[in-house]
């Protein structure tokens, strides 16, 4: 039996139909009810809030605004040193991990904040390691300058 044009337009359209269907259901992605999206953190493009430095914990409580760092995908870094923001580039010099060309805002600080041993430990940093959602800085016997976790509002 030979097909009339109104039989082939009406079987066209049904394998048009089909196919775009196919095509919707393609791009959903149905998740379990429950179950929490997994992140990945990344080094670079991370709200690296910091947790200690100089070999005591950082109550972000009593900051306006927590001390953190992000490292740029361009070798920028920028952040928050708990009383001045900070901005310069990071990279390897001689196989090493350095924080370059560094500046910051000049505000006066009060007593008590972790501005200095914060900054101090960008300076004498050679190394970094980073673990799931944690960031360490490390100084050239290895042992951790300040420790970062990633932060959750991202």
């Amino acid at each position: 039996m030979l097909a009339t044009p109104s039989s082939s337009a009406t079987i066209l359209r049904c394998l048009l139909m089909m196919a775009s269907l196919f095509a919707l259901t393609a791009c959903v992605t149905v998740t379990e009810e429950g179950t929490p999206e997994s992140t990945e953190v990344t080094f670079t493009n991370t709200d690296w809030k910091l947790q200690h430095v100089g070999g005591q914990s950082v109550d972000s409580d009593k900051y306006l605004q927590a001390p953190y760092v992000i490292f740029m995908d361009d070798g920028q870094v920028t952040g928050f040193s708990g009383c001045n923001s900070f901005m310069g580039r990071y990279g390897t010099v001689e196989g090493q991990f350095r924080f370059l060309s560094m500046a910051s805002t000049r505000k006066a600080c009060a007593e008590g904040t972790v501005e200095l041993p914060f900054l101090t430990a960008m300076k004498l940093t050679v190394s970094i390691e980073m673990d799931d959602d944690e960031l360490v800085l490390l100084n050239d016997k290895g042992e951790a300058l300040a420790i970062f976790r990633a932060s959750k509002s991202q």
